[in-house]
């Protein structure tokens, strides 16, 4: 059973004098309540074995605060505590002063985790998006003055404010007992009181409109690389959810996954995500960002807008707009296979998001259904105008942030951007990927050892005379998918020398370069057509980790490139080149990066 405890207040409903209360109060929730002093809380989820920040855990953001709760099975006992624990968040959230200056450190130091220069960076792109809003303003870790300075009375003050019941919503998902479950809650809510007087009103205010191209410098020493961002968020007027709503979101999404798919072919790296549109707070957002090497970044920029341009002018074609659409349909098809055997967490957080920001909600089904109408009746003209929505080139924020000198002229981008569009716009010409095969080997492993694991149904497992294992279960928990976990050698523990980093910097290093006559991108290219997701990883301490989910013939593929990095790894000098400028990048934007 997943359960949600959703308060509809978050920063955006602080004053000047209360930025970051919403989340002060949050964490006193976990400080102690009415029926579960400080401390008793934690021993009584430790009993039910649940764990602080996994299956226990709270998030504020700007325009709500939402506590969560994972249980472990779906005992009638256990879910009436939980609505009780629930009920003293609501009401009972005990504000004791030495708590309070517990509570105010550990916030503190949270603040001070956030000040990262990647934290920056994120929080930069995002106000500048937001120009114009009370977004900048109100960041949800609030002001280190307001931080040091509020004390039980202000928190109790803006507690008994905001922490309404027209203003609180929970959400339960799982196999219950739908009317003994509104007993409960019956029973539990029902004896608590409204505040006094309504809540005040939300005004996020609306962005900036934009007349010709800005942009930023964020400087960031030591950093290698360099970031540059485009980016724009625009307000269309009041947000109404309707069918006719949901489809231009959907296919402006749509064309900005094909500015994606030319950006990989362009671009050396294993990034999936480029560029993004979204809504947030209901307001239209789009961001393009890439990573890049060398003195002249701003040339970046340049080709950025480039893509940009050409996509408004030109559009897309109609070989560009084919393999998208395969590929978002079967991703809606393998979605609506998967839909039954879906556990309540990979529900739950959606349904909570439709009701925060007051859109219908739509089970898997329905919106795969949906999204398939759609996708059937894209055509060239309609992507078109999706993008020239988006991506109205001079409307949009040119962010760069790296090892920029000192004195550098923001304009320089500005001025760089200028001079290129004096220039003809040809046609895009894409990039021609030959079709990737793996002949298969000629000799296939001999059985040596052949068992049924004990204790799980449909479990096997065989070994072959050069000791590689291969286990499989056959289950319904995830129908029409196959998903696969290749595990490796010794990984980070098996390295002896003085520099522990070797091993994730060369491995990555490995998958960059490719394997044989086939680069990373031919590989990449072809995994995504034919898989959901998949993933390569030196982060675990006892193996290296080869992972993927997809359908038979995805997976078949997917073994087949993981057999060929084994057979035929290599590592250009291109590859390393770029791999431990990442990682030198990756230790200075993080606090918690690469050690070594």
């Amino acid at each position: 059973v997943s359960m949600r405890f959703v308060v509809s207040v978050g920063s955006l409903d602080e004053a000047t004098n209360e930025r970051g209360l919403s989340h002060f109060v949050e964490h006193m929730a976990f400080a102690g309540t009415r029926n579960y002093p400080k401390g008793e809380l934690g021993r009584f989820f430790q009993k039910l074995g649940m764990d602080y920040g996994g299956d226990v855990t709270a998030f504020t953001y700007h325009d709500r605060t939402v506590y969560h709760l994972e249980l472990p099975r779906n005992d009638v006992g256990l879910v009436d505590q939980s609505l009780e624990v629930f009920r003293d968040y609501a009401d009972g959230i005990l504000f004791e002063p030495s708590n309070v200056e517990v509570e105010r450190q550990v916030i503190l130091r949270e603040r001070q985790v956030r000040d990262s220069p990647q934290s920056k960076l994120s929080e930069l792109s995002l106000n500048l998006a937001m120009e114009g809003t009370l977004v900048p303003e109100r960041s949800p870790i609030g002001t280190n003055e307001v931080i040091l300075t509020a004390d039980s009375d202000r928190l109790k003050a803006f507690y008994r404010k905001w922490y309404r019941p027209e203003l609180m919503t929970l959400v339960v998902v799982g196999d219950v007992d739908i009317t003994k479950l509104e007993e409960q809650i019956a029973a539990m809510f029902s004896s608590l009181e409204s505040a006094d007087g309504e809540a005040p009103q939300r005004e996020i205010g609306s962005p900036v409109r934009r007349e010709s191209v800005r942009t930023e410098l964020l400087p960031m020493n030591g950093v290698d690389r360099f970031h540059v961002e485009a980016l724009r968020c625009w307000d269309e007027g009041s947000y109404e959810d309707s069918w006719k709503t949901r489809e231009r979101d959907y296919v402006r999404s749509f064309a900005t996954e094909l500015l994606n798919e030319r950006v990989r072919q362009q671009v050396d790296g294993i990034n999936n995500e480029f560029a993004y549109y979204r809504r947030y707070l209901g307001l239209p957002y789009v961001s393009f960002a890439v990573s890049v090497g060398g003195d002249e970044w701003y040339h970046a920029a340049d080709w950025s807008d480039y893509l940009l341009r050409q996509g408004f002018k030109y559009g897309f074609q109609n070989e560009e707009i084919e393999k998208v659409r395969a590929s978002w349909l079967r991703y809606n098809e393998n979605q609506v296979k998967r839909y039954s055997a879906l556990g309540p967490q990979e529900i739950i957080d959606g349904l909570v998001d439709s009701i925060e920001t007051g859109k219908v909600y739509l089970g898997i089904k329905d919106l795969s259904a949906f999204h398939n109408k759609i996708l059937k009746k894209i055509n060239r003209r309609s992507v078109k105008s999706a993008f020239r929505d988006c991506w109205d080139f001079d409307a949009m924020t040119y962010l760069v942030a790296g090892n920029i000198e000192d004195g550098v002229d923001p304009n320089l981008v500005a001025a760089s951007l200028h001079f290129v569009r004096l220039m003809d716009l040809p046609h895009y010409v894409p990039v021609v990927v030959e079709k990737f095969a793996v002949e298969k080997r000629e000799t296939q492993g001999s059985v040596v050892d052949e068992e049924v694991i004990e204790g799980m149904e449909n479990a096997f497992s065989i070994q072959f005379e050069n000791n590689t294992r291969l286990t499989w279960m056959n289950t319904t928990l995830a129908p029409g998918a196959v998903e696969v976990l290749v595990r490796v050698g010794g990984g980070m523990l098996a390295y002896v020398g003085e520099n522990p980093t070797t091993h994730e910097l060369a491995l990555n290093a490995m998958f960059r370069s490719g394997f044989g006559e086939h680069s990373m991108e031919e590989l990449f290219s072809a995994l995504r057509a034919k898989v959901d997701n998949f993933g390569f990883s030196a982060s675990e301490f006892d193996a290296f980790e080869f992972a993927c989910t997809g359908d038979e013939a995805g997976v078949e593929l997917f073994l087949q490139v993981v057999a060929g990095y084994l057979a035929e790894p290599r590592i250009s000098e291109e590859a390393f080149e770029i791999t431990q400028n990442k990682y030198r990048q990756s230790r200075v934007l993080e606090l918690d990066g690469v050690n070594e």
